[in-house]
């Protein structure tokens, strides 16, 4: 029986379709024996890769009619012809700017070209590596996407050459964009890790900046995508899925836990990969602020006893605490997007986005309360407070305080009441014991603190109280955003309303607490939690208007 001709072409416009290995043999009558022979020859003339010979492997191929090794008529097996003679191996797959890409392959020296369809969703032509192997559309638009991001941090990287000081927070942006690019074009771990480190180095991060930019301009150019000034659009950016989130997914998105402490069942959530993270985390953003502090205040010395810098300025010293946390939070981002392989948001909400009127309701309350207690302690004890008479530091202080306290209360909260929660949440399924467990972790944790000095069983018990009751309004709202506000208002009250002289934070507020009375503090955070509570949960605040309704649900 003379062989069977099938053109190669054909084939592989067919497997580029997405035919299965049962549709291909019944469409050229082929046994599975037939098949396999097909799609070995496919690999050996280099037209296959190795990825999608292994795929195509033929498992089991029902009776089509033509049973071959199954009983029926034997079928010759098939010769991949275009001109009565075999395969020569191909020129490597090339691909044009234009918009009718082509196939370009020789068969016995002479070449023909295929018109093939343009990528959809779920791959993309790409010769990054000098293969013949197709990146996912996903991986394209990351790519796409990350270069945008990148050349944002080129730009702010020449800020630094006009502002003082802009180093501080522009480093964690741009060591954030040069990962995120990295990652994207599935450059090595070394490799990456020497862009974060030439980062610190300046004139040199510029320039690293700019060959990273010119490697994914490459990447996506190869790709098809034509790439401007600041990258490519978005538009010309191929398609893709997305999870419930609202981020690109290779992937189906997986059903999504509607309990926030459940949430870590939705990424990679192994004990190992926790411990990795928390080291990562410790060892990295530690090192990175020794870096920071040892190039911006070389003569600084550390005090373990008040936790302050001595030899600088008090407005730098409250930077230098601050700061920490913003490598923190750099930290732990790259953990749950790399490590736990879940969206950042996962830290805050099951919902496809954080619910900033929530966040506001929650600052806005507490931080009213807390001000109704101050002027109470005042009219009863004016003796135990003092006025701050230069405002000048006041003033000083204030747009450092609004830009960092925050941040501060912030990581605390994504670390403690999301991270921290959701990995407890894994062997504690009981939520009341989770609370009184995470509230012990807060309070074990705030143990160093200066304002121990004053009553330690009762301050200890202080932070308890509050972690604790933070746990339970972020398991009563089924996420981080009341947390996040109650931390905020009470510490940005702190930092420019009263502050105790010995605090942790030490700031320039309008006024200072001589003396702390733990027994106090701890009554009066029980009255405003209960207000707090009665008033966010057992009834409703309305935000139509500019100011705040009050309404009883029944």
């Amino acid at each position: 029986m003379a062989p069977k001709k099938i053109s190669a072409k054909e084939v592989m416009l067919d497997i580029r379709a997405g035919l299965s290995n049962h549709e291909i043999g019944k469409k050229y009558g082929l046994s599975e024996k037939g098949i396999q022979s097909l799609f070995d020859k496919l690999y050996g003339a280099n037209l296959l890769t190795e990825e999608e010979h292994s795929r195509r492997l033929v498992s089991q191929i029902r009776d089509t009619g033509s049973e071959g090794d199954n009983g029926g008529p034997a079928v010759a097996e098939p010769t991949i012809t275009r001109a009565e003679a075999p395969l020569t191996k191909p020129q490597p797959l090339r691909t044009s700017g234009s918009s009718d890409k082509a196939l370009h392959t020789e068969l016995n020296g002479e070449k023909f070209e295929e018109a093939v369809p343009q990528p959809g969703a779920h791959e993309f032509q790409s010769m990054a590596d000098g293969s013949n192997g197709f990146m996912h559309a996903v991986q394209i638009r990351s790519v796409g996407k990350a270069q945008r991001l990148l050349l944002w941090a080129v730009l702010a990287s020449f800020l630094c050459f006009f502002v003082p000081f802009s180093f501080v927070l522009l480093a964690p942006f741009q060591l954030y964009c040069v990962w995120n690019l990295a990652k994207s074009l599935d450059l090595s771990t070394g490799i990456s890790v020497l862009y974060l480190l030439l980062m610190f180095i300046p004139i040199i991060n510029t320039i690293a900046l700019l060959m990273l930019n010119n490697k994914a301009t490459q990447t996506l150019r190869k790709a098809g995508i034509r790439v401007g000034l600041m990258g490519a659009r978005p538009s010309d950016l191929p398609a893709h899925e997305i999870n419930p989130w609202g981020e690109e997914v290779e992937e189906p998105p997986t059903p999504i836990p509607t309990d926030f402490i459940d949430v870590s069942n939705y990424g990679k959530n192994q004990w190992w990969r926790y411990l990795v993270s928390i080291v990562f985390i410790v060892v990295f953003s530690v090192s990175l602020w020794g870096i920071l502090v040892v190039v911006w205040a070389p003569q600084a010395s550390f005090d373990k006893a008040t936790s302050d810098f001595i030899g600088i300025s008090p407005l730098k010293n409250y930077v230098l605490q601050n700061v920490l946390f913003v490598f923190i939070l750099f930290t732990l981002f790259l953990a749950i997007r790399y490590e736990h392989k879940r969206p950042f948001l996962s830290l805050i909400s099951p919902n496809p986005s954080v619910d900033w009127l929530k966040l506001a309701k929650s600052f806005g309350l507490f931080f009213f309360l807390i001000l109704i207690s101050l002027t109470l302690g005042y009219a009863s004890e004016p003796a135990g407070y003092r006025f701050n008479s230069d405002l000048s530091h006041f003033f000083a202080f204030l747009p450092v305080v609004l830009v960092l306290t925050p941040i501060q209360t912030t990581v605390e909260e994504l670390l403690f009441r999301g991270y921290f929660l959701q990995m407890i949440g894994l062997l504690i399924k009981n939520r009341y014991l989770l609370i009184v467990v995470c509230g012990v972790l807060f309070m074990l944790l705030h143990l160093g603190n200066p304002e121990m000095a004053v009553g330690p069983i009762i301050m200890a018990l202080n932070y308890f109280v509050v972690g604790a009751f933070l746990t339970f309004v972020t398991w009563k709202s089924n996420s981080l955003e009341v947390a996040m506000g109650i931390h905020a208002a009470t510490n940005l009250s702190a930092g420019l309303i009263v502050n105790y002289e010995n605090s942790a934070l030490k700031t320039e507020s309008l006024f200072f607490c001589t003396t702390l009375d733990p027994v106090a503090s701890l009554v009066s955070f029980f009255v405003i939690a209960a207000i707090f509570y009665f008033f966010m949960f057992g009834g409703r605040i309305t935000m139509q208007k500019p100011w705040l309704v009050w309404a009883r649900t029944g």
